[in-house]
C-alpha cells in the first residue's frame, strides 16, 4: 500500500472523481465524507489550518482504497491532528473501503513516520460501535501512545419499520394531539402557513430565505458574536448548491403570510434521512414551526421508504418525542510518550477542558437568566 499525504488544496480536486468511487465502497460512507463537504469546508474554515489528507492507494499507486482527511490545527502553540469538519461534521470518520480496516494501521505508521509535524491527535465524534475502534486502538498501542476517551454523546435514531399510520397509533395520544395542535393554532389565528420543500435545482431566492431565517434566529445571533456567521452561510451556500445537483439535499421550508419563519436542512443519503440543521425567525417563537417542519419531514420518510431517519449528535428534549434509540459517539485523544505531547494534553485537555467547562456553565446561567426575563431559553 502507497500513502500519499495531500498538503496542498489544489492537489485534492483532481480526486474527486477516485473519492466518490470510493464513497460507494465504504460502510462508514455519510454526508460529512463527501468530497462536496471536505472541499467546502476547507475553502471556508481552512484558513490558519494545515491541510493533512493522507490518502492510500494500491501498490501501482492508481486505485484509491482509504482516505484519512486529516487537518493540523494549532491551539495554545501545539499541533493538533483532527479531522476536517470538525465542529459542523457529525460524524467524521476514515473513509476506507470494505474489508481495508487494516489501512488504519498504515495511516498511523505514518503518522509515526511523520511525527515532527504534529504534536497530539485529537478525533471526535467517533462511532462507539465503527468498525475502525478496535483498529484505532491496536494501532495506537502498536505506536506505543495512548488513548484516551475524553467525551462520549448520544446521536438518536429513528429506524423506519411499518407505514407512518403504524407509527403514529404506536404513539401516546398526547404525542398525536400535541402534533395537530400546532398546526390549527396557525389555522385560527388566520394564518396563512405553507412549507416548500426543495430537493432540486431551484431559484436563487430559496438560499436567501435560508439565509434571512438564520440572521433572525437565535442561531445566527449567536454566531455573529463569535464572528462565524458569515462563513457559516457561506459553506451552507456552497453545501446547498453541491448537494442540491447531486439529489441529496432535503430542504423544507416554512412561511407565515408569505415570510420565511423556519428551515429544516436534511441530507437525504445511502437511503437515510440524516436531520442536520433547523432554525427558526425568533419573531415566530410561539409558533413551534420546527416542530411542525419535523413533523413533515418524518412522515415523508416513511412515506418514502427510507430505512432510517439519523437525528444526528445531541441529546435535545424534542428528539425524544420521536424516537428512544440511541448510537454513542466519543471524542478519542491520542498522546504521543514524549514531553511535548504529554504537555499538550494538559493545556489542551485538561486545563482547557475545565475552562471550557467553566464557559458552557456561564452559558447556561445567562441563558435561564434570559429566559426569566422573557427571552427564550433554546436557541431557534
Amino acid at each position: 500500500m502507497v500513502i500519499r499525504p495531500i498538503e496542498e488544496a489544489r492537489d485534492l480536486l483532481p480526486m474527486r472523481e477516485a473519492w466518490d468511487s470510493l464513497l460507494d465502497r465504504s460502510p462508514a460512507a455519510n454526508p460529512f465524507l463527501t468530497f462536496e463537504w471536505i472541499s467546502s469546508w476547507w475553502a471556508r474554515f481552512g484558513a490558519g489550518r494545515r491541510l493533512f489528507v493522507l490518502a492510500a492507494f494500491d501498490e501501482k499507486g492508481a486505485g484509491l482504497k482509504g482516505v484519512a482527511p486529516f487537518m493540523v490545527s494549532s491551539s495554545a502553540g501545539f499541533r493538533v491532528i483532527e479531522f476536517i469538519g470538525t465542529g459542523l461534521s457529525d460524524r467524521p470518520n476514515f473513509l476506507v473501503e470494505a474489508g481495508a480496516e487494516d489501512l488504519i494501521d498504515e495511516f498511523f505508521a505514518f503518522l509515526r513516520a511523520r511525527r515532527e509535524a504534529w504534536d497530539i491527535i485529537s478525533l471526535r465524534d467517533v462511532p462507539a460501535d465503527d468498525p475502525h475502534l478496535a483498529c484505532l486502538s491496536g494501532a495506537a498501542v502498536r505506536a506505543g501512545w495512548r488513548i484516551l476517551k475524553k467525551r462520549t454523546t448520544i446521536a438518536p435514531y429513528l429506524p423506519i419499520r411499518g407505514t407512518w399510520e403504524e407509527y403514529l397509533a404506536a404513539k401516546s395520544s398526547h404525542f398525536r394531539q400535541i402534533r395537530k395542535q400546532k398546526e390549527r393554532r396557525l389555522s385560527r389565528e388566520g394564518i396563512d402557513f405553507h412549507v416548500r420543500r426543495i430537493q432540486s435545482p431551484a431559484d436563487g431566492q430559496v438560499w436567501s430565505h435560508v439565509s434571512e431565517i438564520l440572521r433572525k434566529s437565535w442561531k445566527g445571533r449567536e454566531m455573529a458574536s463569535f464572528g462565524q456567521r458569515e462563513r457559516v452561510e457561506g459553506f451552507f451556500s456552497d453545501i446547498f448548491r453541491e448537494f442540491v445537483m447531486k439529489g441529496w439535499l432535503d430542504l423544507w421550508l416554512g412561511y407565515l403570510d408569505g415570510r420565511p419563519a423556519a428551515y429544516q436542512i436534511d441530507f437525504d443519503f445511502k437511503n437515510t434521512i440524516w436531520i442536520y440543521n433547523c432554525a427558526y425567525a425568533r419573531e415566530f417563537q410561539r409558533y413551534s414551526l420546527g416542530s411542525i417542519l419535523m413533523a413533515r419531514a418524518v412522515e415523508d420518510a416513511f412515506r418514502r421508504s427510507r430505512t432510517e431517519c439519523d437525528f444526528l449528535r445531541g441529546q435535545e428534549e424534542y428528539k425524544s418525542h420521536w424516537t428512544s434509540e440511541r448510537r454513542c459517539q466519543q471524542d478519542l485523544v491520542f498522546v504521543r510518550n514524549t514531553p511535548r505531547s504529554r504537555a499538550a494534553h494538559l493545556a489542551l485537555f485538561t486545563i482547557g477542558q475545565n475552562v471550557r467547562r467553566g464557559m458552557k456553565y456561564l452559558a447556561w446561567v445567562c441563558k435561564k437568566r434570559a429566559s426569566r426575563s422573557g427571552r427564550p431559553a433554546k436557541n431557534g
